[in-house]
């Protein structure tokens, strides 16, 4: 029991001790156990130069764990989390003021006066006839195979049906009701779809506007409904925050870049008449 004692007090003891006194207890105590962890621990210098390493080589690794969480957090804040803000918060009333400007350019007279007479034949204004092309899909679409564009289009929601709408372009294109005059030479016809900032599947890019930029001046793109076929030829391509075309036969739009939600693609096209 002495001897028990007597180790113990060596254990616990404060004072420094030479590794040649070291009991066998207290021997066997440091070949298994961090020396570190005893106040004796100047007993095994080599024992806490190693602890020491161990901990260093490990601030290192939380160091540059700790760099690449935060990198990821900054790169979903900076780029995923403007981005789904600007396509969908902002993407609904941009449409809403692309229409207003529209509607302030061509506003029809409405009045008895004129409803009373006989309409009269505008040169710049009549339907187009269509063509009709059996191997084109059922419904209506956007199509150019140049710049790789085959969209459905929808008018089936009103402009401020903002859910309606969102969906509507995560499937396709969307038309504008009050512009709604595919085939008409000298109405305008608005079409508006989705640009993703990410890698998307070619099959996403066909049917969203993505490629939208891949048209150039001189281009044909073709419109159908239910298998007839009216063919525009692209005159002006710009990036812009408003329109500038004040007759186009046809208005196509996306957006450009997330970080300057009001900047848009626009397409202006006209009929081609056979």
């Amino acid at each position: 029991m002495t001897t028990l004692i007597e180790e113990c007090k060596q254990i616990c003891c404060p004072t420094p001790l030479n590794r040649a006194n070291v009991p066998s207890m207290v021997r066997l105590r440091l070949t298994f156990y961090n020396s570190s962890l005893f106040v004796n621990s100047e007993l095994v210098p080599e024992e806490k130069q190693a602890a020491t390493v161990a901990v260093a080589s490990d601030s290192w690794i939380d160091f540059i764990l700790n760099f690449f969480m935060s990198l990821a957090i900054i790169v979903t804040v900076v780029y995923f989390v403007p981005s789904v803000w600007s396509r969908y918060a902002q993407a609904t009333e941009t449409q809403k003021a692309v229409a207003e400007q529209i509607m302030l350019t061509d506003v029809p007279e409405a009045t008895a006066e004129v409803e009373s007479k006989a309409p009269e034949v505008n040169p710049l204004v009549h339907e187009v006839a269509a063509a009709y092309d059996l191997s084109m899909p059922e419904g209506k679409w956007l199509i150019s195979e140049k710049a790789g564009i085959k969209s459905p289009l929808s008018a089936a929601s009103p402009v401020d049906d903002e859910a309606g709408v969102s969906e509507i372009m995560e499937n396709g294109g969307y038309i504008y009701p009050q512009f709604n005059n595919m085939g008409w030479k000298g109405k305008l016809t608005i079409l508006a779809g989705h640009h993703y900032n990410m890698a998307i599947s070619p099959e996403k890019a066909q049917t969203s506007f993505q490629n939208l930029k891949n048209l150039e001046v001189g281009d044909i793109v073709s419109v159908v409904d239910d298998y007839k076929v009216w063919n525009y030829e692209v005159y002006k391509i710009e990036q812009s925050d408003m329109i500038t075309e004040a007759n186009p036969d046809l208005l196509m739009y996306t957006c450009v870049y997330w970080w300057d939600s009001q900047l848009r693609l626009f397409v202006y096209a006209r009929i081609v008449e056979a």
